[in-house]
């Protein structure tokens, strides 16, 4: 409580002048001022339950008054775009609460926290902050040893992936396979009588793949109500009768050269004679190769690697047409450029 002095001026008399008019809504400004703006979070986080891809998780938190002082809540900054929040912008009192509605969303099955900062008019003192974890599970199951795809230097691939549906997706169709690598074809087949597998997803491939590690990915289309899709990444291995020596090949350059030699040898493991077609690199410009025409089990290669005015890369990769039968080999090269003095 504030008192005006017993001697002040404005108490001595019954009229108001106004230098006392201006005393007193000092007084009363003061007196606000001492108001307290504090709040806190109910609940401060949550852990939702998970749900199937594409489904919306809902979730309310309120904002209680713990001061002296109302405010208003003026804005909620989610630190994710998939998640929305809707604010009560009216005033809320001492002792009373205000509610926020979020909505968090997800096409793809992943688990993800995401934050929502509050602000008020007037501002806290500290910033509120709450917390809402969630995960989305696939509706579409495959098995793990499905999406690892071994295959054969110059054969062709032929690899069957049957497709389940998660337990409690309901009713759901798939509607298509497609993906926008080249060098393979997709199609769906229905079901073996018995089995309760939605179908089979046939990956075929309709050139050779290169002869080392490459993932495939594939976006299957499914109907589920509404039109959704889900995403799989197939590890593709190629083995290979083929090694380089020396393993790695590493190519030292020298400070300031644009073009630099490059020796190896390429070797069949089975000791089966072959020869070398032709060879190139999409990094940089292959110069004068020398390739045997002899078929041998062990064939050296030579070349010039011209990198022209453009920066050198830190790696590249040389691809070795081994003829029809054999597909091709890529080999790559690291290079090693010079550090420059200090």
């Amino acid at each position: 409580m504030y008192l005006l002095p017993l001697r002040s001026p404005c108490v001595m008399t019954r009229r108001w002048s106004a230098p006392c008019l201006a005393l007193a809504i000092m007084v009363v400004r003061s007196a606000a001022a001492d108001g307290i703006a504090a709040a806190r979070l109910d609940p401060p986080e949550a852990e939702h339950p998970p749900v199937f891809a594409r489904e919306t998780v809902r979730g309310v938190f309120h904002v209680e008054n713990t001061g002296t002082e109302s405010f208003r809540i003026v804005h909620a900054k989610t630190t994710c775009h998939c998640t929305t929040a809707v604010v009560n912008t009216g005033t809320i009192a001492p002792g009373e609460k205000g509610e926020i509605e979020y909505a968090m969303d997800s096409a793809a099955a992943t688990r993800r926290s995401v934050s929502v900062y509050v602000e008020t008019n007037p501002p806290l003192p500290k910033p509120l902050v709450f917390k809402a974890t969630a995960s989305w599970t696939p509706l579409l199951l495959i098995e793990p040893a499905s999406l690892r795809i071994q295959a054969e230097l110059g054969k062709p691939v032929e690899h069957r992936v049957p497709i389940r549906a998660a337990e409690g997706a309901g009713a759901i169709t798939i509607t298509g396979a497609t993906t926008r690598q080249t060098g393979y074809a997709l199609a769906l087949e229905p079901p073996p009588p018995g089995q309760d597998f939605l179908a089979v997803l046939v990956i075929r491939t309709t050139n050779d793949p290169p002869p080392r590690g490459r993932a495939l990915r594939v976006s299957l289309a499914y109907e589920r109500g509404e039109a959704g899709s889900q995403d799989l990444t197939f590890e593709v291995n190629v083995h290979s009768d083929f090694i380089i020596s020396p393993t790695p090949l590493i190519v030292k350059l020298e400070e300031g050269v644009t073009r630099t030699d490059i020796s190896f040898t390429v070797i069949n493991t089975q000791g089966r004679p072959f020869t070398l077609r032709s060879i190139r690199s999409e990094r940089f410009a292959v110069r004068s190769p020398k390739l045997s025409a002899t078929p041998a089990a062990r064939q050296p290669v030579s070349l010039s690697g011209d990198f022209g005015t453009g920066p050198i890369p830190p790696r590249g990769t040389l691809f070795m047409d081994l003829g029809k039968d054999l597909g091709v080999l890529s080999v790559d090269v690291h290079f090693n450029p010079p550090q420059p003095r200090k």
